[in-house]
């Protein structure tokens, strides 16, 4: 039982010492809606020009290498 209240007033001193922002609430989450981007007219641009190369990409391919949590290496070669 004494353990049990000094762990709840040293939690509670804890929280007390923090900045506010540290221990606030956060805000309720609203949902997954993703956040619009805001692009200049130069970035707009430039997205359309690299949009317009992308689509004429008829075809990819590459090369890999891939290692493993125990440390094996795969390499190999990829075609889209």
């Amino acid at each position: 039982m004494r353990r049990a209240l000094f762990h709840s007033l040293f939690a509670a001193l804890l929280i007390a010492a923090l900045p506010m922002p540290v221990w606030a609430a956060a805000p309720a989450h609203t949902g997954a809606a993703p956040i619009a981007p805001v692009f200049s007219s130069a970035e707009k641009a430039d997205l359309k020009r690299v949009s317009a190369y992308l689509n004429t990409i008829q075809s990819v391919q590459g090369r890999f290498t891939q290692v493993d949590a125990d440390g094996k290496t795969e390499r190999g070669a990829f075609y889209l």
